[in-house]
């Protein structure tokens, strides 16, 4: 069975980011929130749609606006 955990998160000018987790269990978030952390340090200044998958968390899937 492939679970697919999905996470959106989109920045403004004067937010650091609004984040939505759907069917993420408790004992996952913190490693999801350090991937989170990760994308936002990497793709701040940039005005694309990226995507990390991280096999090993069963599939889950991190979908991130920043802009």
């Amino acid at each position: 069975m492939v679970l697919r955990n999905v996470a959106v998160m989109k920045f403004g000018r004067n937010q650091y980011g609004l984040i939505h987790e759907y069917t993420l269990q408790d004992h996952r978030k913190q490693k999801i929130s350090a991937l989170y952390d990760e994308i936002v340090k990497q793709n701040v200044d940039k005005r694309n749609y990226y995507e990390a998958v991280a096999p090993n968390w069963m599939e889950m899937q991190v979908s991130c606006h920043v802009g």
